[in-house]
Parts: structure tokens; sequence; C-alpha cells
């Protein structure tokens, strides 16, 4: 599922660059759907992935307003909190598979 997650954000994204209106219109609500029902880290990490590397201006507009969003819904401090906790996760996990013996 996550493999999928990241496809469908990258075509969204493209899609938001598309001419037609009605096609960028229903890309943004499918984007914005996509933040309201998966988790922040997974939603920011999609968006850091797929979109602040993305080539088209419009895509990286979109996900620019996604995670402004993003950030005056939960604040400032617990936006760079959720990175920290993340972080710290990550390297309690690696450091203990990296202790185990197989």
């Amino acid at each position: 599922m996550i493999k999928s997650l990241d496809s469908v954000t990258s075509i969204l994204l493209t899609k938001i660059a598309d001419t037609n209106r009605f096609i960028r219109a229903d890309s943004n609500a499918a984007l914005e759907s996509m933040a309201e029902n998966l988790t922040l880290h997974r939603i920011v990490v999609l968006l850091e992935n797929q979109g602040a590397r993305h080539k088209n201006i419009p895509a990286k507009t979109a996900t620019a307003h996604l995670l402004g969003k993003i950030v005056n819904a939960i604040g400032g401090d617990n936006f760079i909190e959720l990175n920290n906790v993340a972080t710290a996760k990550d390297s309690k996990v690696c450091s203990n598979i990296s202790n185990k013996r197989y």
C-alpha cells in the first residue's frame, strides 16, 4: 500500500499542473483528502519525497500549501517535534536491528 501511495501522490501532483481546471480541482481535492485521512507522519513524508522534488511549479506550490495547512493545524512547535520523534524512533529501530544476531 505504501508503494501505491507514493505513485498516487506523484500522479496527483502531476495532474495539478494539467491545463484542464476540472482535473486540477479534483487533484487538489484528492490531495487534501489524503492529507486529512493519512497519519501526519505519512503525509509529510509523501509530500516531502514526491512534492518538494517535483519538476512542476504548480505541484511544488500545492505541496507548500498542504504543508502550510498542516503546520497551521498542529502548530509549528508540534510540527518540528513530529520530525524529532520520528528521527528518534528511526534511530532506535536501527540500533535494535544492528544489535540482533542472525
